[in-house]
């Protein structure tokens, strides 16, 4: 399975006006229209410029295993890194990565690492000029800002106090992916930014227990089905956290399940849905190992997972019956997506919602520059990616997948653009 990817969205296939009422309808408009609309002109000419970056070493391929329903959902413009050659080791993300740093040290910059960033510091008209950072050592730097200092130092989601504060709703997830402990929105509020309002849009996944959520029938921990199954992968995260010990789930699904999904190719998708291309059976259930249960009988199949086998029965039942109409009058799935749940065996496949990062940040302007909170640049200091707000709000939109990636990607660019006009 690919398990870190990027995506930057191009215009190529896709509605700028219909993507931008999407993103808007999924932010409550809480989103800066101007950085929105920045993102989709410009965010194609920079997977452009970082594909250029890496001198014919790497490419970007459009994803096949994305299109989830069209009426809530994503896009055909995200795409995946890949190398070319030997020169790059990595792939996705980390390719992304790989290729910045290469291109930075090829031009004489230099990467210190690993530097913990502490605080900021400004000159006597006010202007940040440089940061103060903790060496592995243990030792002081300070690190001086030729024209700028950006901040760029990912999510918040590894301090619990700031989730608790900024995005509650994170901490119900029941495994927490992120790394980062919000060391670029504190230096910026300590410099006196005004950062986003409450409450900073989470990104949830599907991964706690497996890596595919599916589109068959999900059950609770009490057997019942409890959501249309047919949503993003961060709608199928939410949708669980909300159940009685909403910890996991179930996808269940009977002997067939494998032949149904290579034939909704094309019809379901999203990350936590369609798995690459190519995999095999035997592939997928080695992913899931003991987090996939099998068994000759529902009842059987019940008792593995620990929920009621009546419960599961009727659950199985009533989606039969769903099947045999072509209408879901339940939750609303679409009927090509219908199946039964017939066939010994029957399978369990486990599935729990993760936090894989949050979004929030210091308010900026359409340049990228940090503003305090009577909306004035404080000079010297600029945000993009995960430090940046403004740009996600209430939740991750599933609007595209990898945005996050992507805005980072472009936005970069245009701070460094605003900065060498300084």
């Amino acid at each position: 399975m690919r398990s870190s990817l990027s995506y930057s969205p191009c215009s190529e296939g896709v509605d700028k006006k219909i993507f931008a009422k999407r993103w808007l309808r999924a932010s409550g408009s809480r989103v800066n229209e101007i950085l929105l609309w920045k993102f989709i002109d410009r965010s194609a000419a920079a997977l452009d410029w970082l594909v250029g970056l890496s001198e014919g070493h790497a490419t970007a391929v459009l994803c096949e295993n994305r299109l989830i329903n069209p009426e809530i959902g994503a896009f055909p413009g995200d795409y995946y890194l890949l190398p070319k050659g030997d020169k790059y080791a990595s792939q996705g993300g980390e390719l992304l990565c790989e290729i910045l740093e290469d291109a930075l040290t090829r031009l004489g910059g230099r990467i210190y690492a690993p530097v913990t960033a502490d605080y900021l510091e400004k000159d006597a008209s006010g202007r940040v000029v440089s940061f103060i950072a903790t060496a592995a050592g243990g030792e002081t730097c300070r690190f001086m800002g030729r024209k700028a200092v950006v901040l760029a130092a990912g999510d918040c989601g590894a301090d619990e106090e700031m989730l608790d504060l900024l995005s509650p709703v994170s901490l119900k997830a029941g495994k927490n992916l992120s790394l980062n402990t919000g060391d670029g929105q504190k230096m910026a509020y300590w410099a006196g930014a005004e950062l986003d309002g409450l409450y900073w849009a989470p990104n949830f996944g599907c991964e706690a227990y497996g890596p595919y959520a599916f589109f068959f029938t999900a059950v609770n921990k009490d057997g019942r089905r409890f959501s249309n199954e047919d949503t993003s992968e961060v709608a199928r995260a939410r949708h669980c956290m909300n159940q009685r010990g909403g910890d996991c789930a179930y996808t269940i699904c009977d002997d067939k399940w494998f032949e149904e999904l290579q034939a909704a190719r094309g019809v379901a998708g999203g990350p936590a849905i369609m798995p690459e291309q190519g995999l095999t059976k035997a592939e997928i259930e080695t992913m899931f190992g003991e987090n996939m249960y099998k068994a000759e009988t529902l009842a059987g199949l019940a008792m593995k997972i620990g929920v009621p086998a009546d419960e599961l029965e009727a659950t199985a039942a009533r989606v039969n019956e769903l099947a045999a109409k072509g209408e879901d009058v339940d939750y609303g799935k679409r009927p090509e997506l219908l199946t039964t749940i017939e066939k010994a065996p029957f399978y369990a496949f486990k599935w729990g919602p993760t936090l894989r990062c949050t979004y929030g940040g210091a308010v900026v302007d359409e340049d990228m520059k940090v503003n305090d909170p009577d909306d004035r640049p404080i000079p010297g200091l600029y945000a993009v990616g995960a430090n940046m707000g403004g740009f996600f709000a209430v939740t991750y939109p599933s609007a595209l997948a990898g945005s996050g990636f992507g805005s980072a990607l472009t936005f970069g660019i245009e701070a460094a653009e605003a900065i060498a006009k300084e």
